[in-house]
């Protein structure tokens, strides 16, 4: 005679504890949790990303790399209601888009400006049309001499810190001679343009 196989009873701390590793509640509860501790400046998103990283980071939705979104997620849960019912990946998504399209600082607005949480993914462009539109419109600067001059003065002397000018040495020398002659010239042609004006 075939013996059946006893079925298991549900222990209700197994079941909870269970459920918040899981459970979409457990998942947001754990984002709510981060923003408050980075809004009350205990936790930084590094400091999140290593407690991520030191507890296993093995959750079935939630990356250390999805820290950085959690404020726009969390934004995105207290204005539009509707999106706590939406897969954690959903909304991750959705805020990284947000973040790429309008920028960390318009990303409270996007969200206002949206009825429903429907419309706020509609009204979003995605990831590659924004990566897209961004290329094209970042016009190269036009070459100026005095751009470069600026930032090479003012990249120097952000570096040296305290010590003074006298005290900087370089490795590449033959670079420094190149520079050195490329700034001789472009000085004795200044001098000469200036001259006959």
């Amino acid at each position: 005679m075939p013996t059946t196989k006893k079925e298991g009873i549900p222990a209700q701390a197994v079941m909870d504890s269970y459920a918040k590793l899981v459970n979409l509640e457990g998942e947001q509860a754990f984002i709510a949790l981060c923003v408050k501790r980075l809004k009350a400046n205990t936790s930084s998103v590094r400091d999140i990303q290593a407690s991520i990283v030191k507890a296993g980071g093995n959750a079935p939705t939630i990356r250390k790399s999805h820290v950085q979104y959690f404020a726009t997620m969390q934004e995105i849960y207290d204005k539009q209601p509707t999106a706590k019912s939406e897969p954690i990946n959903a909304v991750i998504k959705q805020a990284q888009k947000m973040q790429t399209a309008v920028g960390k600082a318009k990303v409270s607005e996007a969200i206002e400006s949206a009825k429903t949480y429907s419309e706020l993914v509609a009204n979003t462009p995605t990831l590659a049309t924004t990566r897209t539109k961004k290329n094209a419109t970042t016009a190269p600067a036009p070459f100026s001499l005095e751009t470069i001059f600026t930032k090479a003065v003012s990249d120097i002397n952000a570096n040296r810190g305290n010590r003074p000018v006298s005290d900087l040495t370089t490795t590449d020398l033959q670079a420094l001679k190149t520079l050195a002659e490329m700034l001789k010239v472009i000085a004795d042609n200044t001098i000469k343009a200036t001259a006959k004006k």
